[in-house]
């Protein structure tokens, strides 16, 4: 579990948290059967329906004073979960959006509700055959065209045809916010022009005019990139689809797809 380092931001907040055994973040509740079995030598329970407006359930482990051999089992239902890197918090888990600066989410009420009961043969079948039944895939994914792509290197996707990267299932972003894309401008020079037309940027099916606002923002050998933005985007309604289609060869995108807020 990266703790913050990675180029996508990491799960946490620079510090590891060694005590959590599951977490919703990482594996949500099943939609249907929202619940969780714990199975002993001589009894068992369930704690079924939960419904919570939790950033984060946890289920960790504790000592117990009593019984050291026996360490307990804690569920803990975070309103906010500061441990969290910044990024998850805004946008979820694997989400492709970063910003520089990432807005702090508003304080919320917490509210849980749940049913606690001895764990009968028929809950633990309900919720097995719920967890075999798997969940909706709802994280964002990353799609490439069947063009010719070469080695990923350079924290970059080298495209030696043109093609498509796709991104879906983006998170909704309050407020309205330029799309920053770090591209290949030049294989000449670091003020070359030779690739400025050579991407088409749509988002949400729209496609986007591109302003050219750095040059040689990075570069390596004759791959020459600059930032490009959008115009401001409203990204608040629903999941989020980008694409960015090449049309000439060699034309690389490096980076992920940054965020500004458009003031």
């Amino acid at each position: 579990m990266f703790t913050g380092k990675a180029p996508w931001g990491g799960l946490y907040n620079r510090v590891l948290p060694d005590d959590r055994l599951w977490q919703s973040v990482l594996e949500p509740l099943h939609s249907g059967q929202p619940g969780f079995v714990f199975t002993g030598m001589d009894s068992s329970l369930a704690i079924t329906d939960v419904t919570s407006t939790a950033e984060n359930i946890i289920l960790k482990v504790a000592d117990n004073p009593l019984q050291p051999e026996r360490p307990d089992l804690i569920i803990s239902f975070l309103g906010q979960d500061l441990d969290l890197s910044p990024r998850v918090r805004a946008f979820g888990l694997g989400d492709q959006w970063t910003m520089d600066r990432y807005p702090q989410p508003e304080a919320r009420p917490l509210r849980v509700k749940l049913v606690v009961s001895p764990a009968g043969s028929d809950v633990i079948h309900n919720l097995e055959t719920a967890l075999r039944s798997g969940l909706k895939d709802r994280r964002p994914a990353v799609r490439r065209s069947r063009s010719r792509f070469g080695s990923d290197s350079f924290n970059a996707a080298w495209l030696i045809d043109p093609g498509t990267m796709t991104w879906t299932n983006l998170s909704p972003v309050d407020g309205l916010c330029r799309l920053a894309l770090e591209l290949r401008h030049s294989e000449v020079s670091a003020e070359g022009t030779d690739l400025d037309n050579a991407y088409e940027v749509t988002v949400n099916g729209t496609r986007q005019p591109l302003s050219w606002i750095q040059r040689d923002s990075s570069h390596t050998g004759n791959a020459y990139f600059g930032i490009v933005e959008t115009p401001p985007l409203d990204l608040k309604r629903g999941s989020n689809t980008v694409t960015i289609r090449t049309l000439q060869s060699w034309c690389s995108i490096r980076g992920s797809l940054r965020l500004v807020p458009a003031e």
